[in-house]
């Protein structure tokens, strides 16, 4: 596994780059500071160094210099340079004079990955490549310090159903013995009939990157079917659940993806202390489907139902909620009168030429 080390100032421009390299199936360590990035060098020595905006004050080509001054004698480490519009000329000059390549900010996939896997190609070739990230003979604190730093995220954690399940059950039996709290929250992405298979993939990639960006790194997901996923959000209390969610939901709608498909929320308290038989015997079966075009009508009626153990189903818009009803069988609807594009009357009479009797 090629490891490769990624220094900038600016956290979204790490995290950009981590997402990249970790699905290239590469191993990443990010530092936000010149000093930290000389100080690991000192005593590592990575496949790639990609050099941001840190140590530019000494110019682009005496960075790459002294990075490799601080390396020692060894095996050469290419460099790629992170230039915004205004330094490009200044990093050209540096590939000039031993630069592996300059790459534009911000970040794309396509001229990272591209880049990243050339010069990595380009090195092996020359046969300059070091000691690899995961050769036999690593001791156990080298191994260690590599699982730490893999692990290191400030973005929600992303995991196949099996391991969820695992590790939901740990935490439900932690936030239980130490009396957290903690929130379940089913995302439905409702997308236009006409979307192709190809376009449903790649809006949920969309869907995820921005839900794991958007919350905390104990925060937990998985994808359910085709366009659902699932969170457990620990340690969130009842007056914020609703910020949580109208946040998601905004940030969304910004994207480009956001205007073309509907996202409905189910939000519920997690039950804990599951092996008391009085709460296992708790019924959670009242659900509320709750449709406003207003996210703060919708936010205080989520918290309101929710402490009453009610399972909650937030829609923005009459057309969500005709999607959502002809596969879903709530107990009861809250629909507001007042809503662009198709108001509460309109609705309801739709709802009913569409619903079939005795439904």
């Amino acid at each position: 596994m090629e490891w490769i080390v990624v220094a900038d100032s600016n956290q979204t421009t790490l995290q950009t780059a981590g997402q990249i390299i970790c699905r290239l199936k590469m191993r990443m360590t990010g530092f936000k500071t010149a000093q930290g990035l000389q100080d690991y060098l000192r005593y590592n020595r990575p496949d790639l160094i990609i050099l941001g905006n840190v140590m530019w004050e000494l110019g682009a080509f005496e960075a790459v210099a002294a990075l490799r001054k601080t390396m020692g004698p060894g095996p050469e480490v290419p460099v790629i340079l992170l230039a915004d519009q205004e330094e490009r000329e200044l990093a050209e000059n540096a590939q000039a004079m031993g630069a592996a390549a300059v790459v534009s900010k911000p970040l794309t996939t396509a001229e990272l990955t591209s880049c990243v896997q050339n010069v990595l190609a380009l090195h092996e070739q020359s046969g300059q490549s070091g000691q690899a990230a995961d050769s036999p003979g690593r001791n156990l604190e080298e191994i260690a310090l590599a699982l730490e730093e893999c692990n290191e995220s400030t973005n929600g954690m992303w995991m196949g159903k099996e391991a969820f399940g695992n590790v939901y059950r740990h935490m439900l039996r932690y936030l239980d013995r130490y009396h957290g709290t903690a929130f379940q929250v089913l995302f439905t992405v409702e997308m236009p009939k006409a979307t192709t298979e190809v376009q449903r993939k790649e809006i949920m990639i969309q869907f995820r990157r921005q839900l794991q960006h958007t919350l905390r790194s104990s925060d937990m997901m998985f994808e359910n079917g085709d366009n659902q996923i699932f969170l457990l959000l620990p340690e969130v209390g009842e007056a914020d659940i609703g910020h949580v969610l109208a946040r998601i939901i905004d940030e969304w709608k910004q994207t480009e993806y956001g205007s073309i498909t509907e996202i409905a929320s189910e939000v519920q308290r997690a039950r804990l202390g599951g092996s008391k038989k009085a709460e296992r015997s708790r019924s959670w079966s009242n659900w509320v489907v709750v449709v406003d075009d207003d996210v703060t009508n919708l936010k205080m009626a989520g918290l309101i139902l929710s402490k009453q153990h009610m399972r909650v189903t937030a829609l923005k818009s009459g057309r969500a909620l005709l999607e959502y009803v002809r596969e879903n069988k709530p107990d009861l609807i809250l629909l507001d009168i007042k809503m662009p594009e198709m108001d509460g009357f309109e609705t309801l009479q739709r709802l009913k030429e569409e619903t079939q009797p005795g439904q």
